[in-house]
């Protein structure tokens, strides 16, 4: 976010005072455009009249946080990433707290994928007033092998979890996504040895994918380069 202040924002609104937001004034509306907990898709105005449209694309610029948000998965279990404007929480404030996914492997019976799962599931810890709770699965090809990557993948995606695919065969990656090509699960991982397959299924199945590069900061953003010129 490039703006933190309510005035800021404020200039890029129609400022009528419309209440279409369910706020009294435009004001009220661009304090909640600070604090995340309003989006510009929430007022007709700003999305709909043509004359707006320069001023919608600007503030949308502005409040983008600095680390993109990534989607997980799918539906009211679906789970957020990054979105954040700063490295230490002092600073500000982390909007999207660490997602925990446990893991299951391919190769296991599917007794012991489902009995593992319905765990991950059901797992609750009251914690300081809250329960806390584990966000997903994440199916390690450990075999190796597409068929058996993807029946782990149909019986692991019935609990409904978001679910992350651990491997750095794209046959492998391919045979899930396409048992589970709506479910937007993640991909771990593009590598410097994959990065063109895997990015290519990436974008194909519009799912969203990890970059790898082990201690290594410049590969990492020359892979990270190398897949945004495949994406154009």
């Amino acid at each position: 976010m490039k703006i933190n202040s309510p005035l800021e924002a404020y200039k890029y609104l129609p400022q009528t005072n419309c209440g279409e937001c369910g706020e009294a004034t435009c004001m009220a509306f661009a304090s909640k455009l600070i604090d995340r907990s309003g989006k510009t898709s929430d007022c007709p105005p700003l999305i709909k009249e043509k004359k707006f449209a320069k001023k919608l694309a600007e503030l949308d610029r502005l409040l983008a946080p600095e680390i993109r948000q990534v989607t997980i998965g799918v539906g009211e279990k679906a789970v957020n990433i990054g979105g954040d404007d700063v490295l230490y929480r002092h600073k500000l404030t982390f909007f999207n707290k660490t997602k925990m996914f446990f893991d299951v492997a391919d190769n296991m019976d599917e007794a012991a994928i489902v009995e593992r799962v319905n765990s991950i599931a059901n797992f609750r810890k009251f914690y300081v007033g809250r329960n806390l709770l584990l966000d997903g699965v994440a199916i390690r090809a450990v075999s190796n092998d597409p068929a058996k990557f993807a029946a782990a993948v149909k019986k692991v995606a019935e609990a409904g979890l978001p679910m992350i695919f651990c491997s750095f065969n794209p046959e492998v990656l391919k045979a899930g996504l396409e048992v589970a090509k709506d479910l937007n699960p993640l991909l771990y991982a593009a590598n410097k040895d994959n990065w063109k397959e895997v990015g290519e299924l990436a974008l194909e199945y519009k799912v969203p994918v990890v970059v790898s590069a082990f201690n290594d900061l410049d590969a990492l953003k020359t892979l990270c380069k190398d897949i945004c010129r495949g994406r154009n």
